[in-house]
């Protein structure tokens, strides 16, 4: 009897109807998530020009350097840079290996059978790449949630700053935040158990050996008392459930924190190197020489409000904020992006459903467009006392990742 090959079969024991449910699942998360790229990029194409495509190669290969050490995350905060070095890692090569899949399963098998490459030595070594890739992204993770929940840091309380009897609520960014993790956790969990859950019912030689997080796993379940027959039933609901909180986060990703993914990685492409040593020019057409209407922002301006992953570095470092002032750099990107993003994408904003009384009116950020449509900037959005005591002293971009 020849030796078993190494793979295994996509959607074993699942049916053609759970199969065209995964699919047709798939197809909205991915619509979803190009609905939300598109309002992004609705909302920037409403800023001002600006000239950020000069030495475009230079520009993402520099990016891309940044990115794959994690040289701004890591500088000053070391626990922090190792955490999202982990998530990111594991994030990239866990969706690098669901890629392969497709291009094997998808494309390269209608096409023709026998060139399928999932198999053998390359599907060893990708078990085992995705297991330790997958414990570094769930590690990641748990570094976050505890940094977060016992660390106590400065930088993560959302108080405002200038809050003074302001009615305001930002119980969502806190939800976000801890979704964003959720999703991120419980995606490589189930994932384990699924994997586990595979082994217990044949326990092929290759995957225990090329799988060890996944083996460690099936050995626990069976422990347990889970059975060959009871893994089939078990694997079904588990994979269900890992592929329903995967397509949920590709869903969520341009709506959440989450987004960052995308928009830091082109801010840092498309990265002012004049930023901090001299001030543009303002528009010929400009009525004043600041910034009054979401127009006079550049689209680049306005990316990198969305660039914004409220760690609040900027916050901590700012002199101005820890003298007790009402001012902080964090509040000041973030109300500016709930107003960009109220009045470019004309729906309620996501996260800061903060309430402030201006001259016995009340403005909702995130309300309808006629809302806040024709507030001002300066004086209005931002209130001058939270505005003026800004020294230009460029902490919070030193500090900002």
């Amino acid at each position: 009897m020849p030796p078993e090959i190494p793979t295994r079969e996509v959607f074993a024991g699942f049916g053609h109807a759970s199969e065209i449910a995964f699919y047709v699942l798939g197809a909205l998360a991915i619509l979803v998530f190009l609905f939300g790229v598109y309002l992004r990029v609705r909302k920037y194409r409403r800023g001002r020009a600006a000239n950020r495509v000069d030495r475009l190669g230079d520009r993402i290969v520099h990016a891309a350097q940044i990115v794959a050490r994690n040289a701004t995350i890591t500088r000053k905060d070391l626990y922090a840079g190792l955490a999202h070095l982990a998530i990111m890692w594991g994030f990239i090569v866990l969706f690098l290996g669901t890629a392969i899949l497709t291009i094997d399963f998808d494309v390269v098998r209608p096409i023709s059978p026998a060139a399928r490459f999932w198999k053998g030595d390359f599907y060893l070594w990708y078990s085992l790449a995705l297991d330790l890739f997958g414990v570094l992204l769930v590690g990641g993770v748990v570094m976050m949630a505890v940094r977060r929940k016992f660390f106590r840091l400065p930088q993560l309380d959302y108080t405002r700053a200038d809050a003074q009897g302001t009615v305001y609520d930002r119980g969502l960014y806190l939800w976000d935040d801890w979704l964003f993790l959720g999703l991120l956790f419980f995606v490589g969990i189930t994932g384990f158990l699924a994997e586990g859950l595979r082994i217990v019912q044949r326990w092929p030689g290759f995957e225990v050996a090329w799988s060890p997080v996944g083996a460690a796993t099936a050995a626990q379940l069976a422990w347990f008392g889970v059975t060959p027959a009871r893994a089939v039933t078990l694997h079904f609901y588990t994979w269900w459930a890992h592929a329903i909180l995967a397509l949920g986060l590709v869903a969520y990703i341009p709506y959440s924190k989450a987004y960052h993914a995308v928009a830091d990685f082109f801010n840092l492409i498309f990265h002012n190197e004049d930023s901090a040593r001299r001030l543009p020019a303002p528009p010929p057409e400009a009525v004043t020489a600041g910034y009054n209407r979401l127009e006079d922002f550049t689209w680049k301006e306005l990316l990198s409000l969305d660039a914004c992953t409220r760690c609040g570095r900027c916050h901590a470092a700012c002199p101005i904020q820890t003298s007790g002032m009402p001012f902080s750099p964090r509040d000041l990107i973030l109300d500016l992006r709930e107003y960009a993003d109220a009045l470019a994408i004309g729906s309620r904003a996501r996260l800061d459903q903060q309430r402030v009384k201006e001259d016995g009116r009340k403005i909702l950020f995130g309300a309808r467009v006629a809302a806040i449509d024709g507030l001002s900037v300066a004086g209005g959005l931002i209130k001058p006392e939270s505005l003026w005591p800004c020294t230009t002293c460029m902490a919070c971009q030193d500090a900002c990742p």
